[in-house]
């Protein structure tokens, strides 16, 4: 009777505990999926207010908008490429119209709240914006050109470089920076509130174009591009790092959470994961290119590629600690059970 009760008492036991490790392990589970868009369209760049809200672009103008529950088309005032999209707020966003054949002067559109409007800036092939307010933010493309926003109008300003430029983070009115063709021996650039200047950058193959720049501070930021060029700065100096991607491969978008945790994406469906310490591949649901990611947090963010949208979200659960302690009552209440129902077996036997 005792080996009998012993053996069954384990078994409870054990199966309790496997099914709330269970549970520990899904509430922190995490995962890229994809998510269904209303057209399937090759979108080019997404920027969320919050979880509930939220803008991506791509071509032949097409804008949507994530509403915390799907993303729906909204009305474009162009039929132009969408090749970035930026949020201020709610009520003001921006996206670049990258015209192919000729320069245009309606470059930039923005969202007043109500709908999107055509906003004139000077003739240009645009390629990103970066806004840190209302009242200033900067727009770079092809043939080195740098346009900035005063509240007012966008005016242009003189660049060092005739190459392409095709990503800019801007940090503060005095502290923004561009990357780009490796033409000249650096694809980096830096306004220092009075002038666009050319940074000393790790040698690399002239060929190779630096795609996108993503800042968390004056004296922390990175930079992606072909092959799976990685580089960071440290608030001194640009320095090449470990990219976990094969040579072949590239990264085109790159975005930090904080300064431990920054994801990148490229072609062929890679995804790659800042850590702090280094940079490392995580599984990918799609071989399509992936054009950028934007993180909303640590546990919510989106991915938009040449096959629509994916989303990394942690799985809701119970807090660890919690489950924790509800192992132990169960496995007590359980231990309880056994013991009184074993006493009370034997208590019937004596009594026959």
């Amino acid at each position: 009777m005792g080996k009998f009760f012993f053996k069954k008492l384990v078994f409870f036991l054990f199966a309790v505990v496997f099914c709330f490790t269970s549970l520990v392990v899904s509430a922190q589970a995490e995962s890229w999926s994809w998510i269904k868009v209303a057209d399937n369209v090759n979108l080019q760049s997404v920027d969320m207010v919050n979880s509930t809200d939220g803008w991506a672009v791509g071509s032949q103008g097409t804008i949507v908008h994530w509403d915390g529950i799907r993303w729906n088309n909204i009305d474009s005032p162009t039929t132009s490429s969408l090749r970035a999209v930026d949020v201020i707020s709610a009520n003001e966003v921006y996206a670049i119209a990258f015209a192919v054949v000729i320069p245009i002067n309606e470059s930039v559109i923005r969202w007043d709240g109500a709908s999107w409007k055509n906003v004139t800036t000077p003739r240009s092939y645009l390629r990103s914006v970066d806004m840190i307010s209302s009242t200033y933010g900067w727009a770079v493309g092809y043939g080195g050109y740098t346009i900035r926003w005063d509240g007012i109008n966008w005016i242009q300003v003189e660049s060092p470089t005739n190459t392409p430029l095709e990503s800019v983070s801007v940090i503060s009115e005095t502290d923004a920076w561009a990357v780009g063709s490796n033409k000249y021996d650096s694809g980096i650039f830096h306004w220092n509130g009075t002038g666009w200047n050319i940074v000393e950058s790790p040698e690399i193959v002239a060929t190779r174009t630096l795609w996108s720049v993503d800042m968390v501070s004056s004296s922390d930021g990175w930079a992606v591009g072909d092959s799976g060029i990685i580089m960071m700065w440290d608030g001194v100096t640009w320095k090449n790092v470990t990219s976990p991607i094969p040579v072949g491969k590239h990264l085109f978008s790159v975005n930090m959470v904080n300064s431990t945790d920054g994801w990148a994406v490229g072609s062929d469906g890679v995804i790659i994961h800042w850590d702090g310490t280094s940079w490392s591949n995580v599984a990918s649901p799609t071989g399509a290119w992936l054009s950028c990611v934007n993180m909303v947090s640590s546990t919510d963010g989106w991915i938009v590629g040449a096959d629509g949208v994916y989303r990394w979200q942690e799985v809701a659960g119970f807090p660890t600690g919690y489950l924790i302690i509800i192992i132990g009552v169960v496995a007590v209440v359980i231990v309880a059970w056994f013991l009184v129902r074993n006493k009370i077996a034997h208590a019937t036997l004596n009594a026959r």
